[in-house]
């Protein structure tokens, strides 16, 4: 590590222990309770056993970034149904540069906190490099979409038994261009969300059932 880092332990004389060896072989600061981290807000109640994680500032910060800070906000992150083209190249220099950091700014928060959105950058990373407008548009609904969830938060709740419970699903062929379903997951432990996915899979099925099995493969793995 090179910079931010946290230290978890079972007790505080080990928390301690740690820090103390960290600090003899290099120059560290403590900051005390975790608060904030790598652009993650951490509220904690202690008495109640429950942790929540956010990006409030952080995606008010690639709102503001975008000039997208006071528009409307949006009850979806993406149309239903919608299908875009590909092209083969993008349709000017400007439009590739705002799509690809807007991309990018979205990839992070999906990564984190958001797995509300997971579907909708799998799918417009597809275009990142031949966007048109159409595609910025419906990269610029999303950012709308955030404009009003600022405030959602993945909620860890220690009080429920810690068993693993996962979900998953494909589409059969949802893909317009090369025909390829799309693989989602989720996993629960304890009741909290702790690993999701949605990416598209890496060869054609050629039936539903064939589409099924391979996104049962992906969820097995992640469960081992």
């Amino acid at each position: 590590h090179v910079d931010d880092m946290l230290c978890l332990a079972q007790s505080k004389s080990l928390r301690d222990h740690t820090k103390s060896d960290l600090s003899n072989s290099f120059k560290i600061h403590d900051l005390g309770d975790l608060s904030f981290y790598l652009g993650m807000k951490f509220t904690r109640d202690r008495a109640r056993r429950i942790i929540e994680i956010a990006q409030d500032r952080y995606i008010h910060d690639i709102l503001e970034r975008h000039n997208m800070l006071d528009s409307r906000p949006f009850s979806a992150p993406m149309r239903v149904s919608l299908r875009l083209e590909k092209l083969s190249q993008p349709s000017d220099p400007a439009t590739l540069r705002e799509y690809q950091k807007m991309l990018g700014s979205l990839m992070y928060a999906i990564t984190s906190t958001r797995p509300d959105l997971a579907y909708t950058a799998c799918y417009l990373s597809q275009f990142a490099n031949a966007p048109g407008s159409d595609h910025l548009d419906t990269m610029k609904h999303a950012f709308h979409y955030l404009t009003g969830t600022t405030d959602l938060a993945l909620v860890f709740d220690c009080s429920k038994p810690l068993d693993i419970v996962g979900y998953v699903d494909s589409d059969w062929a949802g893909d317009p261009i090369d025909r390829r379903s799309i693989t989602g997951y989720c996993f629960m432990l304890g009741g909290n969300l702790v690993s999701w996915s949605s990416r598209k899979q890496p060869t054609v099925a050629l039936s539903s059932t064939e589409g099924e099995y391979m996104a049962a493969t992906e969820a097995a793995r992640e469960a081992v």
